[in-house]
């Protein structure tokens, strides 16, 4: 399943950029109208846990967080979810979550958050990886709490890391409700 999921954000890269444009609007119009196949992804989506422990204390391996991990990949699936379900036929998270929020679909104030959410992510993923580099080490998606306490606090990369865990609720919800048959893109 996840090689489907991931077949949504396809782009071309040599070939006749038409056909495979047609390609992928045709597998968001088939996935939009098989409410057994987005269940489908949603299960295989689901099950993101927060990295908070018992205490409160962000769980970490050597100091450090994979926020692709625990914070973009929830977000990048429920967004798609949602999207597929909704019909928005966008690449890029973003846009996804601004077309589901253009619909009216969702809860207003949870895709806002996870916008800004996704956000932060990125950028803290992205200051990890200069520092890493800056230090003469690869670029990981694992960034120190060093750096998150720096931009922003650990308060607030807790509240980001529970919201994403809880987009693939968000996401069945509306897949609950699934009717074939209408499609919009943004």
């Amino acid at each position: 399943m996840l090689n489907v999921d991931i077949f949504f954000d396809f782009r071309p890269v040599h070939g006749d950029p038409r056909l495979a444009a047609t390609l992928w609007r045709e597998a968001w119009r088939a996935a939009r109208d098989s409410p057994p196949f987005l269940r489908q992804l949603a299960e295989a989506a689901s099950g993101h846990e927060a990295p908070i422990g018992f205490l409160g204390r962000v769980k970490t391996e050597d100091g450090r967080i994979d926020l692709k991990r625990y914070g973009l990949w929830p977000i990048v699936q429920g967004a798609r979810l949602m999207a597929l379900r909704h019909g928005v036929a966008c690449r890029t998270t973003a846009e996804r979550i601004a077309g589901i929020r253009a619909l009216g679909a969702g809860g207003e104030s949870d895709l806002v958050a996870a916008a800004e959410a996704h956000e932060r992510f990125l950028e803290l993923i992205l200051r990890g990886q200069l520092a890493d580099l800056a230090a003469g080490r690869p670029a990981v998606n694992r960034v120190p709490l060093a750096i998150i306490q720096a931009e922003g606090g650990i308060d607030r990369l807790k509240a980001d890391l529970r919201l994403a865990a809880s987009l693939d609720e968000l996401a069945r919800d509306q897949l609950a409700t699934a009717v074939p048959g209408s499609w919009s893109s943004v």
